[in-house]
């Protein structure tokens, strides 16, 4: 039997492999190795701690030069866009995917050379411009539109206030898109005063994502001002275009590329829960409706400062720390000791995408085993090895990994992770329009993606946490309780790293004042 098949065999059986001061160490469910299994095992030990020892250096392996897609080929769309398609196809129109992006301008706004901006930036990046089709085949294909124009929906909202302007936003939020009909974008401009109004800029996630609105705010703000100076915006020419990335990571993903990616990734899932059991506060409906809503939090700098130094003590970053107080949050909800959450990686790790707007973010499965009751600094150095680990592997698509594992599928639940943990901290560099004053503008979603989404930000006022959650499943007070237990964890895990992850006190002082005051008064 070859190794890959092996391996393949032991995911299917629930079997974990893992090397340990050069030894083969196995995890294994009662009685899934049979007496034919463990000869297989003694015969390819050799061969199994070889495959161990260089599953990582696959980021070393060398990959193909990134080059534009031959003239004539046909564009299909990239890994990660086939499974958004996928996903339009059983609900087409769905805004769960929508992304917008608000900004408030006040000042004298040049409306034309605002007009002029938005069809240079189109101009400038197909993905603005793409929209998808059907081949001979019944797969989806990318088409471009080139001689797609800026269309902006000006809106009167004379003296509206900002709740008034919260309202508009979140009605125009909740418009899906055609992703056969395109376009994939669309531009509003609430007029609030003639020195006041909102640009809400709504896209797509299957042509955009979190960097590409990065990219959006500097290239139009420079377009913008070349405008108004009757300038010519000086940027640089952009070597790629997002369907040529499309085409590449479709040649170059396959047979052996591929399968050492998978051969990981079924050894890192073997014996992984199907799911995270976290207690509801209603039935989980058969088909999720992707209703969500927030709570959000800033916690103190003196908590966030402390966490950074524990990372840095640890040789890790502050994603590997807040992922671990994560893991012990979720942990403690579920009274399960392996963890499995999913984390978006940008997908930009080579110089010629960073440029561009398109989705090349994909997403990782984290995988913690809390066993053991460690202390919160051993906690860290798992999740550091899981994230390295993950780092290593984050060339596989996400969707291919669930085609090749095949769990479970239901339409209540996403498949593998239900929660999802992700840290920013690259700053938004956007930009001034020209003598314009800009603020940005929150606003309610009204969507959720998964169970939970727990998203946390450093700022230089400390680290803000944000949970969405899907409100078929839980109550805005629960997910608040959720909020004050990880505020408290944190507190305690910054005050000392050295305490057994057992011991940690998760109760906010309203809560212990229930307990001990409250619940244990008796009338007579």
């Amino acid at each position: 039997m070859s190794t890959a098949a092996l391996i393949k065999k032991l995911h299917n059986l629930g079997v974990r492999i893992r090397l340990v001061d050069g030894d083969l160490k196995i995890k294994a469910p009662k009685g899934a190795i049979n007496k034919e299994l463990q000869l297989e095992l003694k015969a390819s030990k050799s061969k199994l701690i070889e495959f161990l020892s260089t599953a990582g250096s696959a980021q070393h392996q060398p990959t193909p030069a990134l080059t534009k897609a031959p003239d004539g080929a046909k564009l299909t769309p990239s890994f990660a866009q086939q499974r958004l398609w996928f996903l339009d196809q059983l609900e087409s129109g769905n805004t769960v995917y929508n992304i917008p992006f608000v900004l408030r301008l006040r000042g004298e706004l040049n409306i034309q050379a605002l007009g002029a901006a938005f069809n240079d930036l189109i101009a400038r990046h197909e993905a603005l411009r793409t929209r998808f089709a059907i081949d001979e085949n019944d797969d989806p294909i990318l088409i471009i539109d080139y001689e797609l124009k800026a269309t902006i929906d000006h809106v009167d909202m004379s003296g509206a206030d900002d709740d008034a302007i919260r309202t508009t936003l979140e009605e125009l939020n909740q418009n899906g898109f055609n992703l056969v009909h395109g376009p994939l974008i669309r531009l509003h401009l609430l007029q609030i005063s003639p020195t006041d109004q909102v640009l809400f800029i709504l896209m797509h996630h299957i042509i955009s994502d979190g960097w590409s609105l990065d990219v959006i705010g500097r290239e139009l703000v420079a377009f913008y001002s070349a405008h108004k100076n009757n300038e010519v915006a000086d940027l640089p020419e952009l070597p790629l275009q997002f369907s040529d990335y499309a085409w590449w990571e479709q040649n170059w993903l396959k047979d052996d590329v591929l399968e050492r990616h998978l051969d990981f990734w079924r050894n890192n899932l073997a014996g992984a829960p199907k799911v995270l059991e976290l207690p509801t506060d209603k039935t989980r409906p058969a088909i999720a409706s992707n209703r969500g809503g927030r709570v959000q939090r800033q916690f103190s700098q003196a908590v966030s400062s402390r966490l950074n130094e524990l990372a840095k003590a640890e040789g890790g970053t502050l994603f590997m720390v807040l992922l671990a107080a994560c893991d012990l949050l979720l942990s403690r909800y579920t009274g399960q000791e392996d963890i499995i959450v999913g984390t978006p990686i940008a997908g930009r790790d080579r110089t010629e995408l960073e440029g561009l707007i398109g989705f090349f973010i994909n997403n990782l499965v984290m995988r913690t085993d809390l066993s053991g009751d460690p202390n919160f600094r051993e906690l860290v150095q798992r999740t550091k090895t899981t994230a390295l680990d993950a780092y290593t592997h984050q060339a596989l698509p996400f969707d291919k990994l669930v085609e090749d594992i095949q769990p479970e599928r239901n339409m209540s639940q996403t498949p593998i992770y239900q929660v999802v943990f992700m840290l920013q901290n690259a700053p938004m560099e956007g930009g001034s329009f020209a003598d314009l004053q800009t603020e940005s503008i929150g606003f309610e979603y009204g969507t959720a993606k998964l169970d939970l989404t727990i998203a946390t930000i450093e700022t230089p006022t400390g680290i803000v946490a944000e949970i969405e959650y899907n409100r078929d499943i839980f109550d805005h007070a629960t997910i608040e309780r959720m909020m004050d237990h990880f505020e408290c964890l944190l507190e305690g895990i910054a005050a000392n790293p050295d305490q057994s992850i057992g011991s940690y006190d998760m109760l906010s002082e309203a809560e212990r004042h229930q307990l001990l005051i409250e619940w244990n008064s008796t009338d007579f």
